[in-house]
């Protein structure tokens, strides 16, 4: 379909159109507008991959990894708040929130619940909401008391997948930020929502993460029993001859060092492990607080005087484990260095904090102590690494005969210091791993105002989307449809030549004598005169008298067209003779009222004066037949007929003849040998089938017998062009 013709599809359908979009838009407002409003609220969640967000005292020993492997886990993380684990904890809390028989806030008006549940059933569900929380564990669906507990939170619509969907969590573009977005029906469910995702989260990650990492540390420190006992039975097993007495106490000397190096890095580990869960504590109270995150903030700035402080710590660490650890003036002095950390740590806080948060100094001061008490556990941890790492170089550098017996010791020896090295790195990394460690940035308030309204936007995109559903519909329809249409389409679409186009008349009765004697205000009318006269000039210019008017398929309107050509001839005083020889549908004798007499006279029935019968029109006489199953060939009996012909164009000027249908019938092949010239006629509202085709194949063979085909029942919009 070419474009201007799709045009003028659209112009015609244009009111349809505009019916439609208004529709769309009117409906979309009226929906819109009674929807509840909502509030959305977002809050951040820091992942600590990126840039300072880590604790405040990080070891020397981690690295982050690189780009990718950031961005994955970062995304791990996105689906790990997500995770129905997390949502279900959001959910118990959801639950706790709304069945404290002491609250009057609750989000969902729990008393849909009580008419499907005793009282002392959702009193017990409750209680085992808060057990379930504190566990982190998830409602077993096949034991019956909590399956009636997942269909409690279902009836309050606060499932994990209906918490999905109003949920949205995405990684903040260029930082190791998480934002997550919730959308509620009430500005204090949205809100209560997203603190505690964010709470639960952490918590939920935390334990994960430390559940991980105590299975590790399990693992190596078997590991490292395991190269102890060998490392010892390789010592046993060293024959004593050909050592000397210094090297052999050298060797144990230096083993019974590691052995107490390990206990002290073992102490480390300990003190750093208690300083964590201390800090962890302080960090949780801070969260609760209404100014937590700037309390926060403050407690996890570093200030200038810090590095030179910690160097001074390593310093007198290092002292004091080189010296054997028995110097505890040295160890007093790192005491001392720990205290002026958390006095210079604390003034800088107070200068921070507003006068209003005064009362919250005991929580910060608590999280830096505990904070300065992990950092120098982890210094000592560095010290102790570096020095075990000494005493092996010291190990490997002794001198022994037996180089084979000193090669399986190394071996040995390596082996022990690297599962040393795994559990220290292990032990280090709990609670202080970049990667692990993920807090909220700030915790959100319920917002004053609702999202704004979308009624409009809504109302003009439903206009939108309609008007193209519409435009693609028109052109699917246009596309799919086989009907001619345009009058450009005849030629291409039959091969026949064109001869003229009416169109389709609007008016039920056509008066063809008020049609031709005044103008009509009817512009259907008053066009369908003015190519009907085209087509009557080109008749006249044609030497041809008799026509035979045909058509591929039936209600092509071939009989108006007829009628309304003889007329129009007759209007300019020639003298017209219209024969139905259409026996399969002699429309033409009905609505002329003629007699039935062709048959009858070929059979030598009648005379030639009561053959033919005069039309309500001047000038237009009619043969009418009667029709049946009988074709041309076998009613006229060839020479009859042909005589008949040539007599009446001695009388007439023009002789119409109606045949049948092609694509059913012969009878219309059988009557163009009789005639001059061959008018089919086709319909623009029809399609054309494959019997047309064939039908058209026939036509092309009649040569210059065939005149032209018409279109007829064009839509006005389809002429103008």
């Amino acid at each position: 379909m070419d474009l201007i013709n799709f045009l003028r599809v659209l112009d015609r359908r244009k009111w349809l159109m505009l019916a439609v979009i208004s529709v769309a838009m009117i409906t979309t407002f009226l929906i819109v507008r009674q929807t509840p409003p909502i509030y959305r609220v977002s809050g951040q969640l820091s992942t600590g991959l990126i840039g300072s967000n880590a604790p405040l005292f990080q070891s020397s020993q981690i690295s982050s990894g690189g780009k990718y492997e950031t961005e994955s886990k970062i995304k791990s993380l996105v689906e790990e708040i997500q995770s129905p684990q997390v949502l279900t904890l959001v959910s118990y809390r959801l639950m706790i929130h709304d069945l404290d028989p002491n609250r009057t806030d609750a989000f969902r008006d729990p008393n849909e619940l009580r008419t499907q549940f005793p009282v002392t059933e959702i009193e017990t569900a409750r209680i085992s909401f808060e057990q379930h929380l504190d566990s982190m564990d998830l409602l077993n669906p096949d034991d019956r008391n909590e399956s009636k507990y997942l269909e409690m939170i279902s009836e309050m619509d606060y499932d994990p997948s209906a918490l999905k969907n109003r949920l949205l969590v995405r990684r903040i573009p260029g930082t190791d930020l998480i934002d997550v977005e919730f959308i509620g029906e009430t500005p204090h469910l949205a809100a209560f929502v997203i603190n505690n995702l964010l709470r639960e989260f952490s918590r939920y990650h935390e334990a994960s993460r430390m559940a991980r990492n105590a299975d590790a540390i399990e693992a190596i420190e078997g590991l490292v029993q395991e190269r102890r006992t060998a490392l010892d039975q390789r010592l046993t097993l060293m024959p004593t001859e050909g050592y000397s007495k210094e090297l052999s106490e050298d060797i144990n000397l230096l083993l019974k060092t590691i052995d107490e190096l390990e206990e002290e890095r073992s102490e480390a580990s300990s003190r750093r492990s208690e300083a964590i869960v201390r800090y962890e504590t302080f960090r949780v109270r801070i969260d609760e607080n209404p100014v937590a995150p700037y309390l926060r903030l403050e407690a996890e700035s570093p200030t200038p005087q810090t590095p030179d402080l910690l160097d001074q710590a390593s310093r007198l660490l290092q002292r004091y484990v080189s010296g054997g650890s028995r110097n505890r003036q040295t160890l007093d002095s790192v005491d001392i260095v720990s205290r002026s950390l958390v006095q210079r740590l604390e003034e800088f806080t107070n200068k921070q904090l507003p006068q209003a948060a005064l009362i919250n100094q005991d929580l910060v001061r608590g999280q830096i102590m505990a904070e300065v008490d992990r950092a120098i556990a982890e210094r000592w941890q560095a010290v102790l690494y570096h020095e075990l790492r000494n005493i092996g170089a010291q190990l490997a550098a002794l001198n022994v005969d037996q180089t084979d017996d000193l090669i399986g010791l190394e071996i040995a020896q390596d082996e022990y210091l690297n599962a040393l090295n795994r559990l220290y790195e292990a032990r280090l990394g709990v609670g202080s791993q970049a990667s692990g460690r993920v807090s909220p940035v700030a915790f959100v308030q319920p917002p004053d105002q609702p999202e704004p309204s979308q009624v409009w936007f809504l109302s003009v995109l439903a206009g939108l989307i309609s008007l193209g559903i519409s435009v693609i519909v028109i052109f699917v329809m246009e596309y799919i449809d086989s009907s001619i249409k345009y009058p450009s389409r005849l030629s291409p679409a039959t091969g026949l030549p064109f001869l003229g186009a009416l169109n389709r008349l609007q008016a039920r009765n056509l008066d063809l004598v008020s049609l031709f004697s005044e103008a009509s205000k009817n512009q259907s009318l008053e066009t369908y005169k003015q190519l009907m006269r085209k087509l009557r000039t080109d008749m006249l210019e044609s030497p041809a008298k008799t026509y035979l008017f045909t058509s591929t398929a039936s209600e092509t309107g071939k009989t108006s067209l007829l009628v309304s050509m003889a007329y129009a001839l007759s209007l300019i005083g020639k003298k017209v003779l219209m024969i139905d020889a259409n026996f399969k549908n002699n429309t033409l004798t009905r609505i002329i009222g003629a007699n039935a007499t062709l048959e009858k006279f070929l059979n030598q029935e009648i005379p030639r004066r009561a053959l033919v019968s005069n039309s309500i029109f001047d000038g237009v006489d009619v043969i009418g037949c009667e029709g049946g199953n009988l074709s041309p060939a076998e009613v006229f009996k060839d020479e009859p007929f042909t005589e008949l012909l040539a007599s009446l164009t001695e009388d007439y000027d023009f002789v119409l003849i109606e045949g049948s249908q092609l694509n059913g019938f012969s009878d219309s092949r059988e009557l163009a040998k009789y005639v001059e010239k061959v008018i089919p006629v086709f319909a623009a509202n029809l399609p054309l089938a494959p019997l047309d085709l064939e039908s058209t194949r026939y036509l092309q063979t009649l040569g210059t017998k065939l005149m032209g085909a018409v279109l007829n029942r064009v839509e006005l919009a389809n002429l103008r062009l």
